[in-house]
C-alpha cells in the first residue's frame, strides 16, 4: 500500500513506522508465546524454516525504506529552498 503513496511521503513514512511497530509487536508476542509453551511439550522438535525469519527481514526492509523515503523528503525540501 505504501508504494502507491509516492506523492505523499510523510504518510508513507508514517505507514512504514506503523508497519515496523506492528511487526515488532508480532515478533515479541510470537517469542513470548513460544517461550511459554516450549516447556509444555518436551519432545517437540523446533522447525525454524524460512518463515520464522521473514518478519525480521521485513523489519530490516521497513527501516531501509523509511531511511530512503526520509532521504527523498530532505532532497525535495532542499530543492524547494533553492527556488
Amino acid at each position: 500500500v505504501g508504494i502507491f503513496l509516492f506523492g505523499n511521503r510523510l504518510l508513507q513514512m508514517r505507514m512504514s513506522i506503523f508497519a515496523f511497530i506492528a511487526n515488532l509487536i508480532g515478533v515479541v508476542f510470537g517469542l513470548l508465546f513460544f517461550m511459554q509453551n516450549s516447556n509444555d511439550v518436551e519432545g517437540a522438535a523446533i522447525n525454524d524454516s524460512l518463515g520464522a525469519y521473514l518478519p525480521i527481514v521485513a523489519m530490516i526492509l521497513l527501516l531501509v525504506a523509511y531511511r530512503f523515503i526520509n532521504k527523498d523528503e530532505k532532497l525535495v525540501r532542499s530543492m524547494d529552498r533553492l527556488r
